[in-house]
């Protein structure tokens, strides 16, 4: 490298015209950079400046990146809107199978009140502490299965929002068959999340039923219990 520098010097003096009455003896430094050398008056170092030479003379430059074409934007828009297509559909059915486990969990719920009740009448302490036991877990069973499908109806509603901005982009780039089919595929999966949705409300108001029956058969036998303690006293 000090001989590039060393031939770019000689170019540069041989360019320059002689302005000095006296010779000035120049030295030759290498600074940081490796394609960088600066030259300085040996005789004077504080009055003459030093020149910086650029040894790279073959400096390379890249060039300008070549536009995509209109088949390389459809085929990228094509793996973009798959993947959107994927990535709903696979949410859709984790949200909806989260649905179906909070209801199942509900109508158990449900039949152990119903198998409480039914306990009333026998009096069996060891049973009704079993079922007790069993409504504790599944209580908490449903709390856990509605966390669940609360985190998932909020990236469901994330990606229902990317695929409505996948078929609006086909359309503006007319690509229509594209964006009937993503529609096609938004409208179909809502639907069946509607649907799961539904079951599971029901699910609740069922509960919410069985609930205020089994307070109020709790309530029905208690009072008939204080009337028969009092004309036991009476």
């Amino acid at each position: 490298m000090i001989c590039r520098c060393l031939r770019s010097l000689r170019r540069l003096r041989c360019s320059l015209p002689i302005l000095r009455p006296t010779p000035v003896h120049w030295a030759v430094g290498l600074s940081l950079f490796p394609s960088v050398a600066y030259c300085y008056n040996a005789n004077n170092n504080n009055t003459t400046p030093p020149l910086v030479i650029d040894c790279e003379d073959d400096t390379e430059i890249s060039p300008p990146e070549t536009p995509a074409t209109i088949s390389e934007i459809q085929e990228m828009f094509t793996q973009t809107s798959s993947a959107a297509i994927g990535l709903f559909q696979k949410t859709a059915s984790a949200l909806v199978q989260a649905e179906n486990e909070y209801a199942k969990n509900i109508y158990k719920l449900i039949a152990f009140h119903s198998a409480s009740l039914d306990n009333l009448a026998e009096g069996n302490a060891e049973k009704e502490e079993r079922i007790w036991s069993l409504i504790i877990d599944t209580r908490l069973q449903i709390k856990e299965a509605n966390e669940k499908r609360k985190k998932l109806m909020l990236v469901f509603a994330s990606t229902e929002k990317l695929l409505k901005q996948v078929s609006e982009v086909a359309f503006m780039a007319d690509d229509e068959e594209a964006s009937i089919f993503a529609y096609r595929i938004l409208y179909e999966i809502q639907e069946e999340v509607k649907d799961a949705a539904e079951e599971s409300k029901i699910a609740e108001n069922k509960l919410s039923e069985a609930e205020v029956h089994s307070i109020e058969v709790i309530a029905k036998i208690m009072e008939e219990n204080s009337v028969n303690e009092e004309e036991k006293m009476s």
